[in-house]
C-alpha cells in the first residue's frame, strides 16, 4: 500500500516541541486568500491595463481568470496534501529535495519582501492624501515603524490576533470596493468604452497579462499556515476556489466602473479615486482613499500571518539560518521569523531600494507557480486524476510563455537569485559536514 500523504508530507525538517493549535477555519482561510490577493494593486490596476489595451481591457480580466484557474487548481491539489505549516516550500522540500526547496523558498521570500515593502510605501502615499505631513521626513519613518512593528507584535502573540486583524480589514476592504461598484453602476450614466490603442498586438496583451499576474498573486499564502488550519485538505481548496472567483468578479466590475467614469483612464494616477469623484463628489474620493488605507494595511496584516511561518519552515529545513526557526516559548509562534520579516520589510520600505516593482515580482511568482506545477508530475505517492494532470500541464505552459516576455535584465536577476540560493544550499551543507570530517 502507498504511504499515506499525511506521513509523507508531515515528515522532514525540524518541528517545534509543541504543535501550534489549529485555529483557522475555512472562512478564516478565505479571508486570508482575499486579503493576500486584494492589496493595493487594484487601486492602480485599471490605469495600468487600460494603458496597454484601452477599451479591450475587460477582456484581459476575463482571459486572466481563465489562465489563472489551472494554477489555482494546482495549489488546491497541493493544499490537500499538506499537514504542516510552510506551504509550497515544505511540499517541494519533501518531494524534490532540499536544493529545489531552497531555490523555491528564496523566490517565495523575494516575492513577499518586495511586495510588502511596496504596499507599505503605498500605505504612506494614500495616508498622505489625508495627512500630507505623514508622507515625508521623520513622520514617514515613524508611521512605517509603528504600522509594521504593531503588526509584528500582534502576530507574535498568536495567529488568532493576526487573523482577527486580517479578517476585520478584509470585510472593510471588500465592502468598500463592493460599494464603489454598486454606487458607480447606479450613478454612471454614460457607459462608453475607451478607444483601442493605435497598435494593438501580442506585446500589449502580454504586458497586461503580466500586470494581472501580479494583481492575482498571493493566493498561495493560504497554504503556508496549513499546520494551524482545521482540515486543511478541505478548508484550503474551498478558500482558494471561492476566493479567486470573488476576486475575479470584483476586479472586472471595478475596472468597468472606472472605465465608464473616467474617459482618459490610462493617464490617471489614482483611477478609483478619480472615478469616485465623478459619480460621488469629493467625499467619494476621500472614501476611496480610506478604503486604500484599509486595503494596504489589511494586505500587510495577511502577510504578517503567512510569511514568518514560511521563514520558520525554511530555516528548519536548512534553506535559511536555523536561528530563524526559533519560536516564542509561550505562544509557540515564529518569533525569530516575525522579527526578521518585520525588520527586512521596514528596511526595504524606508530605503525604497527596488526598481523592477510589479514585473519583477510577477516574474518571481511565475517561477514559484512553475515549480508548483512540476510537483503534480513528480509526487508519485498521491493519486492524480487526468484533470489535475491537465491543469499542471496548462500551468507549466502558461508560466513558461509569460516568463519569456520579461525583459532580459529581469531574467538575469531571477537567474542570479537562483544561483545564489543554490550556492547558499551547497555552502550550508559543506559547513555542516565539516565537523564530521575533522572528527574522522
Amino acid at each position: 500500500m502507498t504511504q499515506s500523504t499525511s506521513t509523507t508530507l508531515g515528515s522532514g525538517g525540524c518541528h517545534p516541541a509543541a504543535m501550534p493549535a489549529r485555529a483557522l477555519g475555512r472562512w478564516s482561510v478565505l479571508g486570508l486568500v482575499l486579503n493576500s490577493v486584494i492589496g493595493a494593486g487594484i487601486f492602480g490596476l485599471p490605469s495600468l491595463v487600460a494603458r496597454s489595451l484601452g477599451g479591450a481591457a475587460p477582456w484581459a480580466f476575463l482571459l486572466s481568470f481563465c489562465l489563472v484557474c489551472p494554477i489555482v487548481a494546482v495549489f488546491a491539489w497541493l493544499a490537500a496534501g499538506l499537514r504542516e505549516s510552510g506551504g509550497q516550500y515544505v511540499y517541494v522540500r519533501n518531494v524534490l529535495g532540499g536544493t529545489w526547496a531552497t531555490v523555491v523558498g528564496w523566490f517565495l521570500v523575494l516575492v513577499r519582501l518586495t511586495s510588502a515593502a511596496a504596499v507599505a510605501n503605498l500605505f504612506i502615499v494614500y495616508l498622505g492624501e489625508l495627512f500630507p505631513g505623514a508622507a515625508a521626513g521623520w513622520a514617514r519613518v515613524l508611521v512605517l515603524g509603528l504600522v509594521l512593528v504593531s503588526l509584528g507584535a500582534a502576530n507574535v502573540r498568536g495567529i488568532r490576533s493576526g487573523v482577527s486583524v486580517s479578517n476585520a480589514l478584509t470585510l472593510v476592504k471588500v465592502a468598500a470596493l463592493a460599494g464603489f461598484v454598486l454606487v458607480g453602476v447606479s450613478c454612471s450614466r454614460e457607459r462608453a468604452s475607451a478607444p483601442l490603442p493605435a497598435e494593438l498586438g501580442a506585446s500589449n496583451w502580454f504586458e497586461a497579462l503580466l500586470a494581472l499576474t501580479f494583481a492575482y498573486g498571493g493566493f498561495d499564502n493560504a497554504l503556508i499556515p496549513a499546520g494551524e488550519t482545521k482540515e486543511p485538505q478541505r478548508a484550503t481548496p474551498f478558500a482558494l476556489y471561492l476566493g479567486m472567483a470573488l476576486v475575479s468578479v470584483l476586479y472586472l466590475t471595478v475596472h468597468l466602473v472606472s472605465m465608464w467614469s473616467v474617459p482618459d483612464l490610462a493617464h490617471t494616477e489614482r483611477p478609483l479615486a478619480a472615478a469616485a469623484r465623478v459619480f460621488a463628489g469629493a467625499g467619494g474620493g476621500v472614501a476611496i482613499a480610506c478604503a486604500a488605507l484599509a486595503s494596504t494595511f489589511g494586505w500587510l496584516a495577511a502577510a504578517f500571518v503567512a510569511v514568518p511561518r514560511l521563514i520558520a519552515a525554511m530555516a528548519s529545513g536548512g534553506a535559511l539560518p536555523r536561528l530563524l526557526a526559533g519560536s516564542h516559548a509561550r505562544f509557540q509562534t515564529p518569533l525569530a521569523g516575525t522579527l526578521f520579516w518585520t525588520g527586512a520589510v521596514l528596511l526595504l520600505a524606508l530605503s525604497n531600494g527596488f526598481v523592477w516593482n510589479a514585473q519583477l515580482s510577477a516574474g518571481a511568482r511565475l517561477v514559484t507557480y512553475l515549480s508548483a506545477a512540476l510537483l503534480v508530475f513528480h509526487d508519485r505517492q498521491r493519486q492524480r486524476s487526468w484533470a489535475i494532470l491537465l491543469a499542471g500541464g496548462l500551468a507549466l505552459a502558461l508560466c513558461a510563455v509569460l516568463l519569456s516576455q520579461l525583459q532580459h535584465a529581469q531574467i538575469w536577476v531571477l537567474a542570479g537569485i537562483c544561483a545564489l540560493a543554490v550556492g547558499y544550499r551547497w555552502l550550508a551543507r559543506a559547513l555542516r559536514s565539516r565537523p564530521s570530517r575533522l572528527a574522522a
